[in-house]
Protein backbone atom coordinates (compact mmCIF):
# COMPACT_ATOMS: atom_id res chain seq x y z
CA UNK A 1 0.00 0.00 0.00
CA UNK A 2 2.90 2.33 0.81
CA UNK A 3 4.48 1.76 -2.61
CA UNK A 4 1.15 2.42 -4.36
CA UNK A 5 0.67 5.66 -2.44
CA UNK A 6 4.22 6.73 -3.34
CA UNK A 7 3.62 5.97 -7.03
CA UNK A 8 0.46 8.10 -7.04
CA UNK A 9 2.29 10.99 -5.34
CA UNK A 10 5.13 10.76 -7.87
CA UNK A 11 2.69 10.73 -10.80
CA UNK A 12 1.15 13.96 -9.52
CA UNK A 13 4.47 15.86 -9.62
CA UNK A 14 6.49 14.20 -12.38
CA UNK A 15 6.51 15.92 -15.76
CA UNK A 16 7.46 14.60 -19.19
CA UNK A 17 11.16 14.95 -20.08
CA UNK A 18 10.28 17.31 -22.93
CA UNK A 19 9.16 20.03 -20.49
CA UNK A 20 12.83 20.59 -19.60
CA UNK A 21 13.59 21.11 -23.29
CA UNK A 22 11.30 24.09 -23.97
CA UNK A 23 14.21 26.31 -25.08
CA UNK A 24 15.81 23.60 -27.26
CA UNK A 25 14.82 23.17 -30.93
CA UNK A 26 12.64 20.14 -31.68
CA UNK A 27 13.32 17.89 -34.67
CA UNK A 28 10.69 15.31 -35.69
CA UNK A 29 12.38 12.29 -37.30
CA UNK A 30 11.27 9.22 -39.23
CA UNK A 31 11.40 5.72 -37.75
CA UNK A 32 14.56 4.93 -39.71
CA UNK A 33 16.25 8.07 -38.40
CA UNK A 34 15.05 7.29 -34.86
CA UNK A 35 16.60 3.83 -35.04
CA UNK A 36 19.93 5.33 -36.15
CA UNK A 37 19.84 7.85 -33.30
CA UNK A 38 19.01 5.13 -30.78
CA UNK A 39 22.13 3.27 -31.92
CA UNK A 40 24.19 6.42 -31.28
CA UNK A 41 24.58 7.27 -34.97
CA UNK A 42 24.13 10.81 -36.33
CA UNK A 43 21.39 11.66 -38.82
CA UNK A 44 21.34 14.33 -41.51
CA UNK A 45 18.75 17.04 -40.91
CA UNK A 46 16.91 18.41 -43.93
CA UNK A 47 14.28 21.04 -44.50
CA UNK A 48 14.20 24.78 -44.15
CA UNK A 49 13.15 24.63 -40.49
CA UNK A 50 15.94 22.24 -39.45
CA UNK A 51 18.39 23.73 -36.94
CA UNK A 52 21.89 24.26 -38.32
CA UNK A 53 23.87 24.38 -35.07
CA UNK A 54 23.47 24.03 -31.33
CA UNK A 55 21.44 21.70 -29.14
CA UNK A 56 18.32 19.88 -30.38
CA UNK A 57 16.08 16.99 -29.43
CA UNK A 58 14.41 14.46 -31.69
CA UNK A 59 11.04 12.76 -31.43
CA UNK A 60 9.41 10.06 -33.49
CA UNK A 61 5.64 9.79 -33.35
CA UNK A 62 5.59 12.08 -30.31
CA UNK A 63 8.08 9.90 -28.39
CA UNK A 64 11.39 11.42 -27.25
CA UNK A 65 14.25 9.61 -28.99
CA UNK A 66 17.45 11.61 -28.46
CA UNK A 67 19.07 14.83 -27.32
CA UNK A 68 22.26 16.02 -28.96
CA UNK A 69 24.17 18.64 -30.88
CA UNK A 70 23.63 19.74 -34.45
CA UNK A 71 27.00 19.81 -36.20
CA UNK A 72 27.47 20.44 -39.93
CA UNK A 73 23.82 19.65 -40.65
CA UNK A 74 23.73 16.43 -38.63
CA UNK A 75 22.12 15.67 -35.28
CA UNK A 76 24.77 13.88 -33.22
CA UNK A 77 23.04 12.14 -30.28
CA UNK A 78 24.53 12.49 -26.81
CA UNK A 79 21.65 10.88 -24.89
CA UNK A 80 19.18 8.41 -26.32
CA UNK A 81 15.93 7.30 -24.73
CA UNK A 82 13.99 4.05 -24.69
CA UNK A 83 11.00 5.24 -22.69
CA UNK A 84 8.77 2.44 -21.45
CA UNK A 85 9.15 0.20 -24.45
CA UNK A 86 7.80 2.91 -26.77
CA UNK A 87 10.77 2.72 -29.14
CA UNK A 88 9.77 3.00 -32.78
CA UNK A 89 9.51 -0.33 -34.60
CA UNK A 90 10.94 -1.09 -38.00
CA UNK A 91 8.40 -1.87 -40.65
Amino acid sequence: ALEAAEAEANAAVLRPVETALDAVPHVPVSRDMAMRLMRGQPVILRGRDAPTEGKAYATCGGVLVAVGDVERGELVPHRVFHLGGTAPRNG
